[in-house]
């Protein structure tokens, strides 16, 4: 029964997710695709920002993403230009336009940070573990193709310090928190295998 609540739970926040980016969107006769794009481009580095890592990062196809990007053109939010570190690599930037459009969609989160600030940090933390471990059998099971948080990262020693269940980050060179655990880190290094601690 628990885990059909779980799922329902997920399921109920993400409609409530798309509701607000759609809300968000029309003011600015945006779809929510269009809206999730432009944050995804808003997080990610100019390296990263292209086609291939926005379909990776939203699990969706590259020519989906590619519609999406191409009507983002049109209304002169986001540009293509060529990579500084490789001329042939082409990358998605934001226009002028864009860049001031993005600012105030960046705020749609604002009630969802609000309600966070309510729960203590321990409560937080074991919420965030769940979820991000959650991510790791998913796509063991083959039904995403990427797990890009820390500890599915070969720099990454999960559990370090059983005492304080405390993480090592090799990276970093440093003792690393659970509320400090990343997803979709840049730096990212997929573990052949990973296994779950706290399964039980």
């Amino acid at each position: 029964m628990i885990d059909e609540t779980i799922l329902a739970t997920i399921d109920k926040l993400s409609w409530i997710r798309q509701s607000l980016l759609w809300k968000i969107g029309k003011q600015y006769n945006l779809s929510p695709l269009q809206v999730q794009i432009m944050n995804c481009l808003n997080k990610q580095s100019s390296e990263n920002s292209n086609i291939t890592q926005l379909s990776k990062f939203l699990f969706i196809t590259k020519s989906t993403v590619s519609d999406a990007v191409k009507t983002l053109e049109k209304k002169n939010l986001v540009i293509k230009r060529f990579s500084k570190e490789n001329k042939k690599k082409s990358i998605i930037a934001f226009t002028q336009k864009g860049k001031n459009i993005i600012k105030k969609i960046s705020a749609w989160n604002k009630d969802f940070n609000t309600q966070l600030k309510k729960f203590n940090n321990k409560t937080k933390k074991t919420i965030s573990l769940f979820l991000l471990e959650f991510i790791l059998p998913l796509k063991n099971a083959g039904i995403i193709d990427t797990a890009k948080t820390c500890i599915a990262c070969e720099n990454f020693l999960y559990n370090f310090n059983k005492n304080d269940e405390s993480h090592f980050c090799k990276l970093l060179n440093k003792i690393v928190d659970t509320s400090e655990i990343k997803l979709d880190c840049e730096e990212f290094l997929e573990k052949k295998s990973v296994k779950l601690v706290n399964n039980s």
